[in-house]
């Protein structure tokens, strides 16, 4: 029975009660009026209440009944259909309405795709109103329905729109396929006036095409719950939420508060984004949220720092493993630290003594084995057991070996005497270079990795690019210089910095010490053997970023600075800074007050520094650092310039992906010859120069990686955009290729090695996919993905690097250093490239201002907004350093109730499961509603008939 036929039989009991009433006398009609009018009422109201109950549309029934039903209820019927429609699923108007059973997903896929589905709720009436012209002009402001809605809703079935269609007239009244649907929550938390957490807008769920971000989403709930926010979908760094303000406070308005770098935080599922807003793409059952503060931990959770001081083998105290961590607000101290023991590899021995336990020994990575005398303390003071003991966020639990005291670990002594090592670098870190080592031409595996999160406490842990000395690995993590045997990866010291790197930094060997500059601009200077600082320059500013190449030049490095206002997007106060590698002493400084110095290098030639600035100016200083010439650019630079080998020709890459070509002469004046246009949309990668032919990566406009081969000759160019018969995978905006190639020439055939920074993830935490290592040979149409970093996949923008034996290192974003050698197989094949969030520490830069091209970095140890949701485009937190534990990813809901304000936020929370279970059981059963609206019929038209008579006999009885 068609849902035509079942209304014409319900219209036909109507019809049937008024001829019985037209027959009847005229003093019975007269007493019975009244009754039949109720009991027509009753049998069209009850088949309006079975239709809903038995999940029928409102809009069905309207499309069915029309001629039956009151305008009153068309309009709620109509304003029920416009929700369901929708791509947004709208808050219900009332409590009432929140109890009403969810509509099918059938009716979802009925829906229309089109540019009318965005709609908002207003916060004061719960009225449903639309953005759009469309539904405007079909709602009056009477909010009667409009006669062409009238007339739609009246049409036989196989005559009405297409997304009236229900599922179970399918097959007909064809229709379009309809966009896969997903749904999400999200939420936002802020402040009161004294500090204490709010929720400001509960969790409400939103169903979205799949492939939204949470961009989409936040600007849905902000329309939905009246919240005043202001973001730019359009900022430098991508979709910024920059403040919101409060709905229960007038004038208290949230934003970044460069006081407590408190700012609106996000996360999804309980884990903090590792990408921003627009970057992150959403899947099914995703738990937004947007919190207020600085310590990256949602309500209900605790960041808790475990660490382990015990000593070296001359009994000095030495950190041996540190890590901060989320916890739920409920996690007992015996979990956290057992649990730390097991994440940090720590062979250690407990004594379980089933009531409590007892630490006994710890092994540390250098094989140094200490039993009996292990203290803990909570914040630096000595417990002597941990019953009732109540953690709260912030806090720290040393285990500290053979004394109850502290040591203080973070002091720096500097002496400038210490003797300074003549030793060979296999990779100094000063520049992009090739090679003639044997580097592995087939399949790679590694020979060991090193998990460097456990050297740093700070919950996203920033690393360096790696140096080759001697034999030794040196890996600059945190506030800690790591020494690293290059044969096993044990770590055989580590030495303290007098403050911590930025999200990223490129340390350098020369003169027997390895130079780290620090975040704030200040370079620190240790020997290569005893790591023993020898000198250290003061501090910039607080707001100075020192993530360039450090060039060297004999006995002096020239290192380059920028100051970063993330909210403001500016790149300003530059320093370029020449120094004195054998006394640490300034020689001098070119302060460029309007540019900086990001992401990039300079070079020295003819007796001249050139560098270009984050704004695009090259600029020619003197040996005294003053300005002998400038061009501009017009575009942003964030890589080092290269010189030819005459010294006469530069080449310069912009942000644009336009190679730019540069001449200077002996007077230092410099002047573009030639822009070379590579078929990139975004660079950001420093180029490296083999003979005459240069190689540079980047991206195309699909957001695909790429990388370019120049010929400097003729700048004929190719570009290589496939591996193993796919397309390079990539991120829109991330920069594809962002590190220098390694290029290596070996018996006659020359190997490029690059990595891609792109991760492919499903939950935020684990990856998939990304972070290996690409290897081309020149001459073949396409690369080959030689080592996939399986268990270690994440985002990277590092580069590759070699040692003398032609030993692969690098980093990747899952806090990982790698040393890869040949003589692996061939990675098994992965899905089509999906991608999802980069991890902390934001290892997308975005080095150029007003470029799209990555995020920006950290200040002091903060995550860089640009991966967080002040700047939110660019990738990259990385989570994997946070507890992977199924608990700390959970995400914790509010139960705090506010009422009168907080009661506009509450939104239904629709099950995609169930959803989808009942779409599969009307798909297969078909439904049963036009049975009961058939059963119901029959029984009013007996009902009416049986009460006409007894009502026949009672007249005459009377008369």
């Amino acid at each position: 029975m068609t849902i035509g036929e079942s209304s014409e039989r319900a219209q036909n009991a109507a019809q049937a009660c008024a001829d019985l009433q037209a027959a009847a006398p005229a003093g019975a009609k007269a007493a019975s009026k009244a009754h039949i009018r109720s009991l027509t009422q009753r049998v069209f109201s009850t088949f309006l209440a079975v239709a809903l109950a038995v999940s029928m549309t409102p809009s069905a029934a309207l499309a069915e009944t029309q001629a039956s039903v009151s305008p009153v209820v068309q309009n709620e019927a109509q304003k029920a259909d416009v929700a369901d429609a929708g791509q947004v699923t709208p808050a219900p108007d009332s409590a009432e309405q929140a109890e009403a059973p969810s509509l099918p997903s059938s009716a979802q896929e009925s829906a229309t795709e089109s540019g009318d589905n965005d709609k908002t709720t207003d916060t004061a009436s719960g009225s449903v109103a639309s953005d759009t012209e469309k539904v405007d002009d079909d709602v009056d402001a009477a909010g009667t329905v409009d006669n062409d809605l009238q007339e739609d809703a009246a049409q036989p079935v196989d005559q009405a729109p297409e997304q009236d269609v229900p599922a179970a007239a399918a097959e007909k009244a064809p229709k379009e396929e309809a966009a896969s649907l997903i749904n999400a929550t999200c939420s936002v938390i802020g402040v009161d006036a004294q500090g204490n957490r709010q929720t400001w807008a509960a969790a409400q769920s939103f169903s979205l095409e799949e492939g939204a971000t949470a961009a989409t989403l936040t600007e849905e709930l902000f329309k939905r719950t009246g919240l005043k926010a202001d973001y730019n979908p359009n900022g430098s760094w991508g979709w910024a939420l920059n403040a919101v303000s409060s709905p229960f406070e007038d004038g208290l308005t949230l934003g970044y508060d460069p006081a407590t770098w408190s700012y609106w935080q996000l996360f999804v599922n309980g884990e903090s984004a590792s990408v921003g807003a627009d970057g992150c793409v959403l899947h099914a059952g995703d738990k937004v949220s947007w919190v207020y503060g600085s310590n990256g931990t949602m309500p209900g959770q605790m960041n808790i720092t475990v660490e382990v001081i015990g000593q070296d083998s001359n009994g000095k105290a030495e950190r041996w493993a540190q890590r901060s961590r989320n916890e739920l607000a409920t996690a007992s101290f015996d979990d956290i630290c057992l649990s730390f023991f097991k994440e940090c590899e720590l062979d250690c021995e407990i004594l379980n003594l089933g009531f409590t336990w007892l630490l006994v020994s710890i092994t540390s990575p250098s094989g140094v084995k200490l039993q009996g005398g292990w203290n803990c303390l909570i914040n630096g003071k000595a417990i002597s057991s941990a019953a009732g003991l109540t953690l709260k966020s912030g806090d720290t639990i040393s285990w500290v070996h053979g004394t109850n005291v502290l040591p203080n670990l973070d002091e720096v002594t500097i002496d400038p005497s210490a003797t300074r090592p003549d030793w060979k670098a296999d990779w100094a870190g000063d520049q992009s270079r090739p090679t003639t080592a044997a580097t592995p031409t087939d399949y790679m595996k590694s020979d060991w990795t090193l998990d460097y999160k456990q050297y740093s406490s700070a919950q996203y842990v920033n690393a360096s690019e790696p140096v080759i000395v001697n034999g030794f690995v040196y890996l600059a993590v945190g506030n800690r210089l790591l020494k690293i045997d290059s044969s096993t990866g044990e770590v055989v010291a580590q030495a303290n910095l007098i403050s911590s790197i930025g999200f990223t930094t490129r340390p350098v060997y020369a003169q027997g010490v390895i130079m780290v500059p620090l975040d704030g601009g200040a370079v620190q200077a240790l020997t290569a053997d005893n790591l023993t600082t020898v000198w250290a320059t003061d501090k910039l500013s607080d707001s100075a970023q020192s993530n360039s190449a450090i060039t060297v030049n004999g006995n002096y490095a020239y290192v380059g600075t920028c100051d970063v206002d993330f909210v403001a997007g500016t790149y300003n106060n530059g320093f370029l800074t020449c120094i004195n590698i054998l006394t640490g002493a300034v020689v001098w400084q070119r302060n460029n007050a309007n540019e900086g110095y990001y992401w990039g290098g300079a070079v020295n030639l003819g007796g001249y520094t050139v560098v270009a600035t984050s704004a695009g100016t090259v600029e020619v200083l003197s040996g005294a650092g003053s300005v002998v010439s400038t061009v501009s650019l017009g575009a942003p630079v964030n890589s080092s310039c290269v010189a030819s080998a005459d010294g006469k020709t530069l080449y310069v890459m912009s942000r644009d992906g336009k190679l730019h070509v540069l001449a200077i002469d002996e007077q230092g004046s410099i002047k573009e010859t030639k822009v070379v246009d590579l078929g990139l949309s975004g660079c950001a990668s420093m180029p490296t120069v083999n003979g005459s032919t240069m190689y540079v990566g980047g991206e195309v406009e699909s957001g695909a990686a790429a990388l370019a081969i120049i010929d400097l000759n003729s700048f004929e160019s190719t570009l290589i955009t496939q591996a193993d018969g796919k397309t390079l995978p990539g991120v829109k905006g991330y920069g594809g290729i962002k590190a220098a190639p390694l290029v290596s020439t070996q018996n006659g055939e020359t190997y490029v090695y690059f990595t891609v920074n792109y991760g492919e993830t499903s939950d935020w935490v684990n990856y998939t996919s990304g972070g290996g290592v690409y290897r081309y040979k020149v001459g073949d149409a396409q690369a080959t993905l030689a080592y996939d970093a399986k268990g270690f996949n994440n985002y990277c923008d590092s580069s590759v690097i070699c040692d003398a034996e032609g030993n692969l290192y690098y980093i990747n974003d899952s806090g990982t250093l790698f040393k890869l050698a040949g003589g692996g197989v061939k990675p098994s094949p992965s899905p089509a490239p999906q991608p999802g969030p980069a991890p902390q520490p934001n290892p997308n830069p975005d080095p150029a201002p007003g470029s799209n091209l990555g995020t920006q970095p950290t200040v002091a140890g903060v995550v860089a907004p640009a991966a967080l949701p002040v700047a939110a485009g660019g990738a990259a937190q990385q989570t994997g350093s946070v507890s992977a534990s199924a608990s700390a990813r959970q995400e914790v809901s509010s139960s705090t109730s506010v009422s009168g304000a907080t009661e506009q936020h509450a939104a239904i929370a629709n099950s995609s499961d169930s959803s989808d279970t009942a779409e599969s059981d009307n798909g297969s059963r078909g439904p049963i509603w036009p049975y009961v609206v058939l059963g119901l019929g029959v029984a009013g038209i007996v009902g009416a008939g049986a009460w006409w008579l007894l009502a026949k006999r009672r007249q005459s009885g009377i008369k």
